[in-house]
């Protein structure tokens, strides 16, 4: 692809693109600086998960992405853990960076005893929805 995923530099070109893009479909400047702020997010503190007037929120799950995004030379496992442990929607915040890191990091990458962990129902499911997935890329 265009950028080099294993640079800090190219996640930062990846995530500016990224918001630079998503500026197009919203529709006020409340929204645009909602994203800048969560876009420029570089810890979990300051995605403030647990916030409780505000932890219902779309743009935290976005912001913990992008956090992990931004330190996942730690771990998969370390950097999801993180989120959880900060509490408020951690459910959402850790599907929504568990998705993105996933994709970043690949396969290989997820803790190997997560995935044995699975039961057996799990497993044939996921298998199920990449199949698709990859009958519709054109991929055997």
């Amino acid at each position: 692809g265009k950028h080099d995923l294993s640079s800090d530099d190219s996640v930062e070109e990846i995530l500016f693109e990224a918001a630079e893009r998503s500026k197009r479909y919203l529709s006020d400047v409340f929204q645009v600086n909602e994203l800048n702020k969560y876009m420029e997010c570089k810890t979990f503190e300051s995605v403030q998960c647990n916030e409780t007037s505000n932890m219902v929120y779309t743009f935290k799950p976005l912001g913990s992405a992008v956090v992990g995004l931004r330190k996942f030379n730690e771990s998969f496992q370390l950097c999801m853990t993180d989120v959880i442990f900060e509490g408020g929607m951690a459910s959402c915040n850790a599907i929504v960076m568990g998705a993105i890191l996933g994709c970043h990091t690949g396969y290989k990458m997820l803790p190997k005893k997560w995935i044995d962990g699975l039961s057996q129902m799990h497993k044939d499911w996921l298998n199920s929805k990449l199949n698709c997935l990859l009958n519709i890329m054109g991929l055997p």
